[in-house]
């Protein structure tokens, strides 16, 4: 129907706590969601969703994965997409590194490549060719796609990384703490308990 779509939109705020961290945090959270294709200010002719989860907060990071979902009017399939947020913090809300939580050095690149290609394979997921594994196998390195929770680490994969829309993973792959633990810093900001999932 011309002229007609449907969005639906989502976002998270911290209440009840006013500090110029909150605040700058909140703001971020807002401006996200702004600069979307999904955002409060975009208008397409196309149905689109943006949404959110929180699997992790502590007084050093909140982990905040963003889903999106978008389908143009007239297109043959929707697509989806997502990045994670893991913001310190800290006054200026740096973005997590990977030194952060893995280390010494870069030895825990293989091992996590490993476990995500193992997950990969559980999940019955056969690559089309070998350059879309390896595209996979490097893109599961970016903190930018790692949403922490209780249970571990989930990778956010996005439409067509996997060579092909129908060839992308349908599920995100999934690395347990128990799995990952070898991998940990001595001094990783996650070192604390990990908090229930769930939005705060």
């Amino acid at each position: 129907m011309p002229g007609f779509y449907i969005r639906h939109v989502a976002y998270p705020q911290i209440d009840n706590l006013e500090t110029p961290i909150t605040a700058a945090w909140n703001k971020n959270a807002e401006e996200v969601l702004s600069d979307g294709e999904c955002g409060l200010d975009q208008h397409h002719e196309s149905d689109c969703g943006a949404d959110y989860e929180i699997g992790y907060a502590s007084d050093d990071l909140i982990s905040t994965a963003w889903i999106y979902d978008v389908y143009g009017h007239g297109a043959a399939h929707g697509s989806f997409w997502g990045h994670v947020d893991n913001l310190l913090l800290r006054v200026t809300l740096p973005v997590l590194k990977p030194s952060d939580v893995f280390g010494p050095d870069d030895h825990w690149v293989a091992g996590f490549q490993r476990l995500v290609s193992n997950a990969l394979r559980e999940q019955q997921w056969s690559p089309p060719d070998g350059e879309a594994e390896t595209a996979l196998l490097t893109s599961s390195l970016d903190p930018g796609k790692w949403a922490f929770g209780a249970q571990g680490i989930r990778i956010v994969f996005n439409a067509y990384e996997g060579g092909c829309y129908a060839c992308t993973p349908r599920k995100d792959v999934e690395l347990t703490w128990i799995e990952l633990e070898p991998l940990l810093a001595r001094d990783s900001i996650l070192s604390r308990p990990v908090g229930e999932s769930g939005r705060r």
